[in-house]
């Protein structure tokens, strides 16, 4: 059925930017501790305003996406931890408890909606309909 490919292609979707979120996050510490003359070029701005974009990605995909395998399924368990995810993103990216809680507040909510996303997306690969 053409919903359920597009219920899958949006938890992909929610997935990657996840996947890019965590990579992003991780790699630009360890290239900064490995390589030090690649610090001379971080602007903490700029990371920063590259954590509102992959946010200001993930909250329609993901709201979208688990929202619609919630509705589909009658389970809102991965619909709530996704939300979690992007609320605990959001108070990282906000910088509520301070500039160095950002990345490790980001990780952690990232983790929750990358799980959300791929028990969504199991889900509707495990519950297809006979003629899909």
């Amino acid at each position: 059925m053409a919903g359920e490919a597009r219920q899958r292609r949006l938890d992909a979707l929610g997935l990657t930017i996840s996947v890019v979120c965590l990579v992003h996050c991780l790699a630009l510490p360890i290239i900064a501790l490995l390589i030090p003359a690649f610090t001379l070029g971080l602007d903490p701005r700029v990371d920063h305003t590259f954590h509102w974009v992959l946010l200001a990605l993930a909250v329609p995909v993901s709201t979208l996406a688990l929202w619609r395998g919630a509705t589909r399924s009658g389970n809102q368990r991965w619909l709530k931890l996704g939300s979690i995810g992007l609320a605990i993103m959001l108070i990282g990216v906000l910088n509520l408890f301070g500039v160095g809680s950002e990345v490790p507040l980001t990780m952690a909510g990232v983790v929750m909606l990358a799980i959300a996303h791929a028990k969504n997306f199991a889900y509707s690969i495990g519950h297809r309909h006979p003629h899909a």
